[in-house]
């Protein structure tokens, strides 16, 4: 007997424009009965709408604080090089 999912679909937890023809958005979803953070670009297809490219990462829920600790560092480490303004990637 299988558990049901606690994500009954995919969850569009937000997206931010890459450039002009693609956006990445998180999702969160269920795949073979594992529930996953899924980090994915989209691009723009003409008729079909927006459709998700093979560019982009799936991982465990499990991990999503050890993701966010990472993208944590990542901004702290360009702050310290000037790449970022302190404060900019709020």
């Amino acid at each position: 007997m299988s558990v049901p999912s606690r994500i009954p679909t995919d969850c569009l937890v937000g997206e931010i424009e890459k450039n002009q023809r693609e956006t990445v958005r998180v999702q969160l979803r269920e795949y073979q009965q594992h529930e996953l953070v899924d980090i994915r670009v989209f691009a723009a297809s003409g008729d079909k709408g927006t459709v998700p490219t093979g560019k982009g990462v799936s991982l465990s829920v499990q991990k999503l604080g050890d993701l966010i600790s990472l993208l944590q560092q990542a901004r702290t480490e360009a702050e310290m090089r000037g790449i970022l303004e302190p404060g900019e990637a709020a």
